[in-house]
């Protein structure tokens, strides 16, 4: 939420061996404001403290990707749709 209103949805999913991040969604209106970077890095060091590595999933069209990149994930798998990513712990 920002100032009350709701801006996205996020799922996170905390499994014994990784950390999941199934959904992160941030409406247009409040995209490239960091506000994905700051997501990403909290669940990152999250993961990290833990000793279990973050990953997700990425529509293969999705500008999304270069900020996953940019945070140290790589590429594990894909399909013609997806991209599967983790970020080592």
């Amino acid at each position: 939420q920002c100032d009350g209103q709701d801006i996205g949805a996020l799922a996170v999913v905390r499994h014994a061996s990784h950390i999941q991040l199934p959904q992160m969604y941030i409406l247009p209106s409040h995209q490239n404001r960091g506000i994905g970077t700051r997501i990403v890095r909290d669940l990152a060091r999250e993961a990290k403290e833990s000793g279990r590595p973050l990953r997700l999933r990425v529509l293969s069209v999705n500008p999304a990707r270069r900020l996953y990149e940019r945070e140290g994930f790589r590429v594990t798998s894909t399909t013609p749709e997806r991209v599967f990513m983790e970020r080592p712990a």
